[in-house]
């Protein structure tokens, strides 16, 4: 791969790296155990508000009757909640388990699992982009980056979560 200045200089590919840096640097900072619980804080959350309208319908259907408005509440309202008490619990197990001698191990793991954090949320602007807009409206610049094909192959792999994630 010869790659040239110019060619890296592509505004898709600084915003790529920009990504990857900033998330390497909290997870540097963070360190491997607030980063992984965080990680999995927001898998919680996601599962939660996935699964949580069957349970709080009714309850909001009582005293709300748009179903679009309800729909917000519900949302806004297990975000809010489960970021809150999970945030205390994460906080809590972070005060029992960080180390306090292993810091270099805990800041290098915690900065590789950082670059995959930013590596999945570039993927999902991405992700985002290619479905909502027309592919005559995304810019050549996307088109057109050194990274293209990494993110492509996140791209292509989260298409294919959605299809699949039921089975699990």
């Amino acid at each position: 791969m010869n790659l040239d200045l110019a060619q890296l200089l592509n505004p898709y590919d600084l915003i790529f790296l920009l990504v990857i840096l900033v998330s390497f640097i909290f997870g540097v900072k963070n360190g491997l155990i607030k980063s992984l619980l965080n990680l999995i804080k927001w898998i919680i959350i996601f599962y939660l508000i996935k699964n949580c309208f069957d349970v709080l319908r009714p309850f909001f259907d009582q005293y709300i009757l748009n179903q679009t408005l309800s729909d917000i509440l519900i949302f806004f309202f297990t975000l809010i909640t489960a970021y809150i008490l999970i945030s205390f619990i994460n906080r809590m197990i972070i005060g029992i388990l960080q180390p306090r001698k292993s810091l270099f191990i805990d800041m290098s793991f915690g900065g590789v699992l950082g670059i995959l954090r930013g590596y999945i949320i570039f993927i999902l602007i991405i992700f985002f982009i290619n479905s909502n807009f027309s592919s005559n409206l995304i810019p050549e610049i996307i088109k057109s980056g050194t990274f293209q094909e990494i993110v492509n192959y996140g791209v292509d792999l989260l298409d294919q979560m959605p299809r699949n994630i039921n089975e699990i």
